[in-house]
């Protein structure tokens, strides 16, 4: 379990990086950046938007895997990312060798090396505005710190677009 002193140096580094003048997409990026450094056992972070008509865009990511990956998810509209846009609830998947919800997207992240991965929503109030996702390719566990952190830059990045 990560100490509280690491929880908050995490944060406030992301915090940062939304009182430094730039653009969204430059925010978005960076956030992706410290979120990939900062949260165990993911090496592929993406943040996905929704836009005019239900389109899913992502926006900033860290990793090769991501932009696939999010296409996949999106076209054929299953996999954890997708699941959380319509929910409420974060998704992760600690083994996707045991997952059975998706498995047409399941297939595709399997063979391109995924071992485990999570989503959550990013939203103000009532509003979805996207997600964070998370891929990992060297673990199978989701753990209870990963969730946490996850959580605490999602709600950046939704402050984040809900300032632009």
């Amino acid at each position: 379990m990560l100490a509280s002193s690491d929880y908050a140096q995490s944060i406030a580094e992301a915090a940062r990086t939304l009182n430094t003048p730039r653009t969204l997409d430059d925010t978005l990026q960076t956030i992706v950046e410290v979120a990939c450094n900062s949260v165990p056992g993911f090496e592929h972070v993406g943040i996905a938007t929704l836009e005019k008509k239900g389109h899913i865009e992502t926006r900033a990511f860290i990793g090769d895997l991501v932009l696939p990956l999010d296409t996949v998810q999106y076209g054929l509209r299953e996999g954890p990312c997708s699941a959380t846009l319509h929910g409420d609830e974060p998704v992760s998947v600690s083994n996707l060798q045991h997952e059975q919800r998706w498995p047409r997207y399941v297939a595709q992240a399997r063979a391109a090396g995924v071992r485990s991965q999570m989503a959550v929503k990013l939203y103000l109030g009532e509003g979805t505005l996207g997600g964070i996702n998370f891929y990992s390719t060297s673990s199978d566990d989701v753990s209870d710190d990963a969730q946490v952190l996850a959580r605490l830059f999602a709600t950046h990045a939704a402050i984040a677009l809900g300032h632009a």
